[in-house]
């Protein structure tokens, strides 16, 4: 009997990994979180990747935007002002799809006596 067991073990053994391993067609499906920004948003709004990866098609808009830029014009803060004047144009650029509104203040109060502030070198 001991011999009849341990022949069957050896067989199950031998087969385990052919049986094992057979192939398996998986049918792959969004995620439910997928599904529901589809019912959201519409069809295409999240399609399954052919890796199996949800994949999010999506639009951003803005509204009006207010920008504030205040300069600390001390002098020691010289090399961040430069800093700030040679990155100020791609800063700009970036606005490019934006309704927006800017101001640029400084932390000088200096007033030339008629109710306006001067800058330096007519700036």
């Amino acid at each position: 009997m001991k011999t009849w067991f341990w022949r069957l073990l050896t067989l199950a053994a031998w087969a385990s990994p052919v049986i094992g391993c057979s192939g398996v067609a998986f049918d792959s499906r969004p995620s439910k979180m997928c599904q529901a920004y589809q019912s959201e948003f519409g069809a295409g709004s999240c399609v399954l990747t052919p890796e199996g990866y949800n994949q999010f098609r999506y639009t951003v808009t803005v509204g009006s935007v207010d920008i504030l830029v205040v300069d600390d014009n001390s002098g020691s803060m010289y090399p961040e002002q430069v800093e700030m004047a040679n990155r100020f144009p791609g800063f700009l650029d970036s606005l490019v799809r934006l309704d927006y509104r800017i101001a640029i203040t400084t932390t000088d109060v200096k007033n030339n006596g008629g109710g306006f502030l001067s800058f330096p070198n007519g700036q």
